[in-house]
């Protein structure tokens, strides 16, 4: 085992924790900063000429109303989702690059691929880890947590305990699909996926701010958990710092129905 990388890891889980408070942060300071301004006149430039648009009140409004009553919710909703994927391929590098064999099933043409594209180990081993990682987000990205998919040693640790939360995180994974695949408009594939859902069919989904807090308080508390155990089962190492002090929010959220409640609103 590599007892070296525990710092790296937590570290990497910090940053990654102040990426997703300053998402919340800039939330809601464009949303007060939007609702305290004037509906003024602006200048908008031609995207594929020099020339220079003037736009009216009236054009300020819409943007006005557009930005509070779902835009803002909507983009922070996204990066938020993106941070923590990001977060989770990174953590997976780490463990592949002390285990290489934890890669073990890649196909031979990727391989070979990846032999002639890159020089170095590490190279080869965070592409692979990388690949391996997006494959799985872009199927069912509950399989991470609940069938321990890139091999983080969580074995039940999910599965016993916070299924119901996994639950939430595919249903906000869900979201996400149908406002960047489906212009927000509720389709078959996310009724499939989320039969206990009261969506219907075609409804258009807003971001509201609750749902919005939930979600990137859940998905910290997810990483941090997952975290936990990386650190502890695989590198028989400690947690403390930022990392603990999210893994014991974590558990006090989960045991009052904090995440429920902000999530199923």
């Amino acid at each position: 085992m590599n007892i070296y990388e525990v710092p790296s890891i937590h570290t990497s889980f910090k940053i990654f924790k102040q990426k997703m408070n300053h998402i919340w942060e800039e939330y809601n300071y464009l949303n007060n900063v939007i609702k305290n301004s004037k509906r003024e006149p602006y200048s908008l430039e031609n995207l594929h000429s020099n020339n220079t648009l003037k736009k009216s009140k009236n054009d300020a409004g819409g943007m006005y109303n557009k930005f509070l009553r779902s835009e803002n919710t909507k983009n922070h909703f996204i990066d938020a989702i993106s941070t923590f994927e990001d977060y989770i391929s990174k953590l997976s590098v780490f463990v592949y690059k002390s285990y290489p064999q934890k890669l073990q099933g890649a196909s031979n043409d990727k391989v070979f691929d990846v032999i002639l594209k890159y020089q170095t180990k590490d190279d080869m081993i965070n592409f692979i880890a990388e690949e391996k990682v997006r494959s799985i987000f872009y199927g069912n990205p509950a399989d991470i947590f609940l069938k321990d998919k890139c091999q983080f040693g969580l074995k039940d640790t999910f599965s016993a305990k916070y299924e119901k939360l996994i639950e939430l995180y595919k249903e906000i994974t869900g979201r996400r699909n149908i406002i960047i695949h489906n212009s927000g408009r509720v389709d078959n594939k996310y009724l499939k996926e989320n039969p206990a859902s009261s969506f219907i069919l075609n409804r258009k989904i807003t971001i509201s701010q609750d749902y919005l807090r939930g979600t990137i308080a859940l998905l910290i508390g997810i990483a941090a958990i997952t975290t936990e155990v990386v650190i502890k089962r695989i590198y028989k190492g400690k947690v403390g710092g930022k990392l603990k002090e999210s893994i014991d929010t974590f558990k006090k959220c989960h045991d009052k129905n904090w995440y429920e409640n902000l999530l199923n609103k």
